[in-house]
């Protein structure tokens, strides 16, 4: 005769503790694991290329949606995905954190470009973020191969660069790309901005 074996789990009871561990933790407010969730979070929220994610700063409910997807493979990663409190109170921190964020990557965005904004001569160049611009002879030149042509001075080129940067920020979180344009018979750039995710588009720097 055969005799029916005993029932066999996937989940380990080392696995349960370890589980349970965790959500005690992260209850109890564990900076650490907080933190590692939180920034999970963002980092993919970050790389999310849907439209309903980045056309507005109000959280959407497509966005929510979205938020709270990533929120349970997170904790299904920490093997802890059934612990609906905890779930509802990470989802809320970071929804409530969401504008902070997102103001937090305007102002890095800023600061790459203009690091000591007192200065005419501290200008990093839109294209690269990585040389210093320089001003000579109305031309605005980097060593990426940026050469413009600015007949005023690299403080109101960045003043420029600023008003479109706050201009996209109301409408998007992502990064704005800024990407040259030659012109047959010209020896200068023409200077644009553009973003992938919400279209937004705008001509910096002209060749008339």
């Amino acid at each position: 005769m055969n005799v029916n074996a005993s029932p066999t789990y996937h989940t380990s009871t080392e696995q349960k503790l370890k589980a349970r561990n965790c959500a005690l933790m992260l209850k109890n407010g564990s900076p650490k694991l907080r933190d590692i969730l939180r920034e999970n979070c963002r980092i993919r929220m970050k790389q999310s290329r849907q439209d309903a994610f980045s056309m507005s700063r109000n959280v959407t409910i497509e966005r929510r949606q979205l938020i709270n997807t990533i929120v349970k493979e997170e904790l299904a990663n920490k093997q802890i995905e059934n612990d609906i409190e905890l779930h509802e109170n990470i989802l809320k921190e970071i929804l409530d954190n969401w504008d902070d964020w997102q103001n937090e990557e305007i102002e890095k965005q800023l600061r790459d470009l203009d690091p000591d904004n007192d200065t005419n001569q501290n200008i990093f160049c839109p294209v690269c973020q990585t040389n210093l611009l320089k001003l000579q002879e109305n031309i605005i030149s980097c060593n990426c191969g940026l050469r413009l042509y600015y007949p005023k001075s690299l403080h109101e080129f960045y003043e420029i660069i600023l008003m479109n940067v706050k201009a996209h920020e109301e409408r998007c979180f992502n990064k704005l790309t800024f990407f040259t344009e030659p012109k047959v018979g010209f020896k200068v750039l023409a200077l644009n901005t553009l973003c992938t995710c919400c279209d937004y588009y705008a001509s910096i720097v002209e060749l008339l």
